[in-house]
C-alpha cells in the first residue's frame, strides 16, 4: 500500500500488520523503523481536521529529555491520491507490555523481567500521571483513558497510545470503557457529551489503584451484586464508609502512607458527588514521587518492598494468610462428611460410554473359555510333552522319537488331527517304520538287535505289542479324537 505524506510517498507493509481495532489498522513503514502507520477502516473529514489540528498544537513531552516517547502523538498525516486524509503517522514502540500484564501481579511474574517489584510499580504510576498530567497542561481531555491504551517499557517509562481519540477542542472523544467511567458520565451518549478533566482524574486514580492494589479494582467488593460499572455508579467502594467489604485477600488500603490513602478516599469517595475534589494528575505525580522515599526492603524476601510506616511486609503477610486459606480448604475437604445422595428408580445412560458397560460380560466369558479348553490348550503344537506322551528305554522296543514341532501360519485355522496323522508326525510315516532307521532295537529273548529298518517290517502278528495310530491317540490323549 502506498500513501502520501508532508515528505512524499511512503510504502506500508501489509504483509505484517501490527494491530487491528473497530477503527483502523496499524501497519509498519517500509524503510523506517521509527514509524508507523495508522489507516481508517472509513475515514472522514472531520477526522483529518483533527488530526491537523493535533499537529499544530503538541503536548510537551515528559519523556523527551531522555529518549523516551512518553505521548504517541501524531507525527505526520497520510492521504490518499485525492488528498482525503485516510490516516497518520506516529512513533514506533517497542519491546512494550501491556498496562494489564504490569498490574497483575501473576503475569508480571510471567512476562516482565526479575526485578520488576513494587519500587517499579510506584514509579510506573508516577510516569503514567506525568504523562497525563502533560496532556491536561495543552487544554486536551483523554476521554477513554484504560489500561488498552497504555504500554509499558522494562524500566517501567510508560507510553499512551490511540491519541486520535483524545477530545480537542470541539471534536469530542466518542469511546470509552464502563470501569474507568466517573459516574456522573455514565449512560450519557458520548457523541454529543463532553468531557472534563474530573472525569480523566477519576480513571488515572483507578490505574493508579490497580498498581499498588495487586490489580483489584477500586470498587471490586463482596456483599454487593452487579457489574463494576454499576456498583461505581451507586458508590459502592469498599473504602467508603458503610460500604462493601474489600476482596477477600485484596491489600488493605492502610498498607498505602496516609497521604495517598487520603487521595484514593477523594477519588472515589469524596469525588462520587463532588468531581472537583478528586486528585489532579500533577497531585498524583508529585505525591507517588514522594513517598518513594519511604519505601524499604523486605527482610524476608528480596523482591518485597513496604512502607516504613508498617512493621511487618504486607506481601508476606498475605502469602501467609494465602497457605493458611489453602491449609483449611485442605482440612475440610478431607474431613468434610457431606456426600450427595441420589433419588432411587431412574438411571440416565451416559452416551459414549459402551465399553465400560461391556467390560465385565467380556471378561466373564473369556474366563468361562479358558477354562472349558484348558486340557486342550496344554497340548497345542510345539508343546508336546514327549515323556508323558511316549514310554522311554525298551518298554515297546522303541529307544526314542525324534519329532519337529509344526508352527501354525499367522491367521491359519486349526485343524483336528486324526490318530494316524498324530502317528505319522511324531512317530514316522508307518506303525512299523520308525523314522531313525539306523538305530538298533533290542527286546527281551533276542540274542542280537535289529535296525529298525528291519524291525519296521514285520507285521503286527509278529509282534503285538506295537501299537498302531490309533491305539496310541485313545490311550495318551483322548478317547474322541474331536
Amino acid at each position: 500500500m502506498r500513501l502520501n505524506s508532508s515528505t512524499g510517498q511512503i510504502a506500508l507493509d501489509t504483509n505484517q500488520m501490527l494491530g487491528s481495532g473497530g477503527e483502523a489498522k496499524v501497519y509498519p513503514v517500509k524503510g523506517d523503523r521509527r514509524l508507523v502507520a495508522k489507516v481508517y477502516h472509513q475515514p472522514t473529514t472531520e477526522r483529518g481536521e483533527k488530526l491537523r489540528a493535533m499537529l499544530s498544537h503538541p503536548p510537551v513531552d515528559p519523556g523527551a529529555s531522555q529518549g523516551r516517547i512518553s505521548i504517541a502523538w501524531p507525527v505526520d498525516v497520510l492521504t490518499d491520491a485525492g488528498g482525503a486524509v485516510v490516516g497518520y503517522l506516529m512513533p514506533a514502540l517497542r519491546g512494550t507490555y501491556p498496562f494489564s500484564v504490569v498490574y497483575h501481579p501473576g503475569a508480571r511474574r510471567q512476562s516482565l523481567p526479575p526485578g520488576f517489584d513494587y519500587r517499579y510499580l510506584l514509579r510506573t504510576a508516577h510516569n503514567l500521571s506525568a504523562a497525563v498530567a502533560a496532556i491536561h497542561d495543552m487544554g486536551y481531555v483523554i476521554g477513554d483513558l484504560n489500561d488498552c491504551n497504555i504500554l509499558v517499557q522494562p524500566d517501567a517509562t510508560v507510553t499512551i497510545i490511540d491519541c486520535d481519540s483524545f477530545q480537542v477542542g470541539p471534536y469530542l472523544c466518542l469511546v470509552g470503557r464502563p470501569e474507568f467511567t466517573a459516574p456522573e458520565v455514565a449512560g450519557m451518549n458520548l457523541s454529543v457529551t463532553g468531557r472534563t478533566v474530573e472525569q480523566d482524574r477519576f480513571a488515572l486514580a483507578v490505574l493508579v489503584y490497580q498498581l499498588l492494589m495487586s490489580g483489584y479494582h477500586p470498587y471490586a467488593g463482596v456483599g454487593e451484586p452487579g457489574a463494576i460499572a454499576e456498583r461505581i455508579n451507586a458508590g459502592l467502594c469498599p473504602h467508603a464508609s458503610g460500604g462493601p467489604k474489600p476482596p477477600r485477600g485484596a491489600p488493605m488500603l492502610d498498607w498505602l502512607p496516609p497521604s495517598l490513602q487520603k487521595m484514593v478516599r477523594g477519588a472515589f469517595v469524596d469525588g462520587h458527588n463532588a468531581p472537583s475534589t478528586r486528585p489532579s494528575a500533577k497531585d498524583w505525580s508529585d505525591q507517588l514521587l514522594q513517598v518513594e522515599k519511604d519505601l524499604i526492603g523486605c527482610r524476608r524476601n528480596g523482591s518485597h518492598a513496604h512502607f516504613s510506616h508498617i512493621p511487618k511486609c504486607p506481601a508476606c503477610q498475605a502469602e501467609a494468610a494465602r497457605k493458611k486459606v489453602r491449609k483449611q480448604a485442605g482440612g475440610a475437604a478431607a474431613n468434610a462428611t457431606l456426600r450427595q445422595r441420589p433419588m432411587p428408580g431412574v438411571r440416565t445412560r451416559v452416551p459414549g460410554f459402551v465399553w465400560p458397560r461391556l467390560t465385565t460380560p467380556i471378561v466373564l466369558l473369556s474366563v468361562m473359555l479358558l477354562a472349558y479348553n484348558w486340557s486342550n490348550l496344554k497340548r497345542l503344537p510345539g508343546q508336546w510333552d514327549m515323556d508323558a506322551v511316549l514310554p522311554q528305554g525298551g518298554g515297546n522296543g522303541i529307544a526314542a522319537y525324534l519329532t519337529e514341532p509344526s508352527v501354525p501360519q499367522k491367521n491359519e485355522p486349526r485343524k483336528l488331527e486324526s490318530g494316524s496323522d498324530i502317528y505319522r508326525k511324531l512317530i514316522g510315516s508307518s506303525p512299523y517304520e520308525p523314522l531313525a532307521r539306523n538305530l538298533l532295537v533290542t527286546e527281551p529273548g533276542m540274542s542280537s538287535g535289529k535296525t529298525l529298518g528291519e524291525y519296521g517290517k514285520a507285521t503286527k502278528q509278529d509282534h503285538p505289542e506295537l501299537e498302531t495310530g490309533s491305539e496310541i491317540y485313545r490311550k495318551y490323549i483322548g478317547t474322541d479324537p474331536y
